[in-house]
């Protein structure tokens, strides 16, 4: 990289003192300003669904070239590839231009030629209807400009190898509007964990909300309020459970629609770190500690107790409640799959509240949360060879406009896809657009892989609103209070080793816990795992590295309590400002 930098300065230099010496414009800024009016061509990596045709990739192109033509004089090349294909071909790309003896020669010649200028003559040329039209450069089968990007590793590596632009400044000046189109915890997260903006994170839908619904009929009987039910394990909730079994027959007393693999314990944190490094407080680990849903993060530093989540009174009792319920058939069977039922977890987006509305009372239980690798699911970078200014400007317009965004996901308009009014007004009066499909259509996009989420139309199976809906979700969403908490393991006694095998096991045991149909088999299994605890000698000593009551290391040396990883966990609040 350091060599073509060196090849590009030059190329500046010479062309800089050609102007001077033939007394042209000697103002860098001018010539700059000028060369940025003149045309370029772009590549534009894109992850489909389905194979795309090289007809159908061909018009669409062409529809994409009429607008970015005319609005930016840049011509675009779609590159289109499954994601079986994706990274291969990108991969390619980059390791071609890094492997051509020739690209220093070529992209400085070409650099020269655009700051230099060229004859109206040369930039132009008559078409078939003998209208004057503009000359696009060709590009090389290996040039990458915009592409697609997924996944923190993926990033992480592209970094790495030098192959993306840090986009901070573009973001910063030039592209500042898509501050206004994208979640703020989005751009802020990738910048922190990445220590720069190495992409432009795709807006979608942050999270999902928790929520509890309580049938109307059950709470009108039983004169309550959906206030007086903030969790399913609550005295209240209980007492309601229990009667509903007993007395309301026609009802399931608890349905639970969290996914599988969760535990619908409350007001837990867990510690632990994944396999990127990250701190993970979302997923079950053996480490972790209960916590008062009415503490405050300013005032209170119990949010960094770590100990073995088996000796934490509170989640046991949590545990033997959910297993009580179970127990007692407050759950139902299949056959109850239909029943209208008293209680029930839930977790979605606003349109639950269209779903189950006219019959339950709904009660935010948890709000969304934005995870560190919520932030890395999709993107869009700039080859670190490309045309930075030219590039970030089809970036910013795919992310803020409309119509660009329907192209790229839906294809062309008439051909791909028509749109039909809904029933749902705007606020103006207008009907809602929704995307039709055409019956012989196969382009098939899919709408995260297109930059913002929030900015296409819905499809017909979508609730014509979905595009507010997800604003508001994105409003109402807190950022993970982990984002871009490293675990270094150079500085820290917890090692990879250890940490993954403590997430493994912790895997493992959330599945048994998850099995378990009786209290008795619980509280035997609580009996086992303690003793596993203390016998195991990889956990003891994952526990050991973790805990902040660890006295020596391996080696019998005082073990540093500011490196434990609630210490650590304790630094980082304090030093964002979310703990005094």
């Amino acid at each position: 990289m350091t060599k073509r930098l060196i090849a590009l300065l030059l190329s500046l230099i010479m062309v800089l003192a050609c102007f001077a010496g033939c007394n042209q414009k000697d103002d860098v800024s001018e010539i700059v300003d000028e060369g940025s009016e003149r045309t370029a061509t772009l590549s534009m990596y894109l992850m489909s669904e389905e194979e795309v045709s090289a007809e159908q990739a061909l018009a669409i192109q062409n529809a994409v070239n009429k607008i970015t033509k005319s609005k930016f004089k840049t011509q675009l090349v779609l590159r289109y590839f499954t994601e079986d294909q994706y990274y291969t071909a990108l991969e390619k790309a980059f390791e071609a231009t890094a492997n051509s003896e020739d690209f220093e020669d070529d992209f400085s010649n070409a650099l020269k030629g655009e700051l230099a200028g060229e004859t109206a003559a040369e930039e132009t040329y008559i078409d078939e209807y003998g209208v004057i039209q503009l000359k696009y450069p060709t590009i090389t089968d290996y040039q990458v400009d915009i592409f697609y990007l997924s996944g923190y590793d993926k990033l992480a590596q592209y970094i790495e190898n030098d192959w993306v632009y840090e986009l901070s400044d573009e973001i910063g000046s030039a592209s500042k509007v898509l501050k206004t189109f994208i979640n703020p915890g989005f751009l802020n997260g990738i910048d922190t964990v990445c220590n720069g903006t190495y992409a432009v994170p795709g807006n979608s839908p942050i999270g999902e909300y928790t929520y509890i619904l309580v049938n109307k009929e059950i709470l009108k009987e039983y004169n309550h309020v959906a206030s007086d039910f903030t969790s399913i394990l609550s005295s209240t909730s209980q007492y309601l459970l229990d009667h509903v079994s007993k007395y309301n027959t026609e009802f399931v007393p608890l349905r639970s629609f969290t996914e599988s693999g969760e535990l619908d314990v409350s007001y837990i944190r867990y510690f632990g770190i994944d396999e990127n490094g990250h701190f993970d407080d979302s997923n079950f680990s053996l480490l972790g500690s209960a916590y008062d849903r009415n503490w405050t993060y300013l005032t209170s530093g119990q949010y960094s107790r770590c100990a073995s989540i088996f000796n934490d009174t509170d989640f046991l009792e949590q545990l033997e409640t959910l297993v009580e319920y179970k127990e007692k058939g407050y759950y139902g069977t299949d056959a109850d799959a239909d029943k209208k039922f008293a209680m029930g977890y839930i977790k979605g987006g606003a349109e639950v509240y269209e779903q189950y509305g006219d019959e339950y009372e709904i009660i935010v239980h948890k709000a969304p949360e934005l995870s560190t690798m919520d932030v890395f699911e999709n993107m869009f970078a700039v080859g670190s060879m490309s045309q930075l200014d030219r590039s970030m400007e089809i970036i910013t317009y795919l992310y803020s406009n409309t119509d660009f965004a329907n192209l790229l996901l839906y294809g062309i308009e008439g051909e791909n896809y028509e749109l039909v009014d809904s029933d749902v007004l705007d606020s103006k009066g207008n009907p809602l657009p929704q995307v039709k499909r055409l019956a012989n259509n196969t382009y098939v996009m899919a709408p995260e892989k297109i930059g913002n989420m929030l900015l296409a139309y819905p499809t017909l199976d979508q609730d014509p609103n979905i595009r507010e809906i997800y604003k508001q979700q994105n409003l109402d969403s807190s950022v993970s209070l982990v984002m871009g908490m490293m675990h270094n393991f150079d500085e820290m006694p917890l090692s990879f080793e250890h940490t993954t095998y403590l997430r493994e096991q912790s895997e493992i045991v959330l599945n048994d816990l998850l099995a378990i149909e009786t209290v008795e088999a619980l509280n035997e299994y609580t009996v086992n795992i303690r003793k596993t605890l203390n016998s195991d000698t990889m956990l003891v000593e994952a526990m050991r590295q973790a805990s902040i009551s660890a006295g020596v290391d391996e080696n019998g040396e005082p073990l540093d309590p500011l490196q434990t990883l609630p210490a650590v966990y304790t630094a980082w609040l304090t030093a964002n400002k979310i703990l005094n």
